[in-house]
């Protein structure tokens, strides 16, 4: 049963609880205060009907705290979105595929939207992943697809994994740090999703921007980037 089902039970239980109090506590008022008779048989039916509509909104209570958890808000999702530039994605996404069936792990660094060309419509201290560290780092050299082979490990909050078998998950054998990007095969925007270092699905937007100090002159003079911050197939 969903999260819908559960709350449309649940309501419709508590009214139900509520009704029958109310009208065993009609009985009860007007047989002790308005002196108005009624038969033995209703007054314990009027009893018996505040005892059921009690239980039923204790069944409702129990329901609410054992049922499925309520989906987060908007603000909520939002906060906890996670965005990450196409350029990266698409060179992790290419990196996963050539690296099959081995897996890859990459540690990503991020770069504050304000920094980023393209980001405009993003809070300018949002954090955007936007370059990961190639485990053979041997220089400082940042390029324009992503790649940042300067950024200390302790500077990079997210890391990107690959299963070629599966799960769409953040598993024991990950590293998890604040995020973790998981792909799967067949290597797509359907195939990749965020998660928290507890293991919980995170909402995940792409950004078509990039850091400007990643581009060179020809790269600038082609053209801006547009913002396109949207959810990816995965999140649903």
């Amino acid at each position: 049963m969903n999260r819908d089902s559960v709350a449309r039970l649940t309501r419709l239980v508590t009214a139900l609880g509520a009704t029958l109090v109310l009208l065993g506590l009609a009985v009860q008022v007007t047989t002790l205060r308005l002196g108005l008779p009624h038969p033995p048989w209703e007054l314990q039916a009027a009893s018996d009907a505040e005892v059921l509509g009690v239980g039923l909104w204790w069944v409702a209570v129990a329901t609410r705290l054992v049922g499925p958890p309520r989906a987060p808000g908007r603000r909520v999702a939002e906060r906890e979105a996670v965005y990450v530039t196409r350029g990266l994605l698409d060179a992790l996404l290419d990196r996963a595929a050539r690296a099959e069936p081995n897996r890859e792990s990459l540690s990503l660094g991020t770069t504050a939207a304000g920094e980023l060309d393209g980001a405009e419509s993003l809070d300018e201290t949002r954090s955007v992943f936007s370059h990961f560290v190639h485990p053979s780092a041997g220089a400082a050299v940042r390029g324009v697809f992503g790649v940042d082979l300067a950024t200390a490990p302790g500077r990079t909050p997210g890391q990107f994994v690959s299963h070629p078998w599966g799960p769409l998950a953040a598993t024991k054998r990950d590293t998890l740090r604040e995020v973790v990007l998981v792909s799967v095969p067949p290597w797509d925007d359907d195939c990749v999703a965020a998660f928290d270092r507890a293991g919980r699905r995170r909402p995940l937007r792409v950004v078509d921007a990039e850091p400007r100090e990643s581009f060179d002159e020809s790269v600038q003079t082609a053209g801006s980037a547009t913002v396109r911050s949207t959810p990816t197939p995965a999140d649903g």
